[in-house]
């Protein structure tokens, strides 16, 4: 597949959960991610005092909500092409998100600093984890021939 290929298949299959994703498919979905949202997050800032602040603004956002579920989609697709069910991402992403955002509206209700900062540091930490392991599940090469998920593509 070509990288046009992928990234139309990207959003046509926003809400497949099932079948299996290439690892080449998964990584190009995932560099166009990483870089809007670092370009998003480098001219956000830079461009406050510009008259087109709020169409960068927007613009990171819209695309971020444009590409919540297919990337959820796509990463779960990832996941079966290494033979792996999509709990996994749910184990991976989604849990540690919410204890990290659990941790995190609890510490502000705190008073202390020094305990203030450790259970950040937690939360910090426990997100780490959680996004180093579910990119290596995704490093993982293809299950050899055909799996519960269907054959194995290119």
């Amino acid at each position: 597949m070509t990288f046009k290929e992928t990234m139309i298949d990207f959003f046509k299959r926003y809400r497949d959960f099932s079948g299996r994703t290439s690892w080449k498919g998964f990584w190009y979905v995932f560099a166009v991610n990483f870089a809007i949202g670092l370009l998003t997050a480098i001219m956000i800032p830079v461009s406050k005092k510009l008259p087109f602040f709020l169409v960068f603004v927007l613009a990171g956002r819209l695309y971020g909500f444009l590409a919540a579920l297919p990337s959820i989609a796509i990463a779960v697709r990832r996941l079966h092409d290494t033979g792996k069910s999509g709990f996994y991402y749910l184990k991976l992403v989604v849990i540690p998100s919410i204890i990290g955002l659990i941790i995190n509206i609890i510490t502000r209700f705190l008073s202390t600093n020094k305990l203030y900062n450790l259970i950040a540091l937690i939360a910090a930490l426990i997100l780490l984890v959680s996004a180093r392991l579910y990119l290596l599940y995704m490093l993982f090469k293809p299950s050899d021939g055909e799996n519960e998920w269907g054959c194995p593509l290119d």
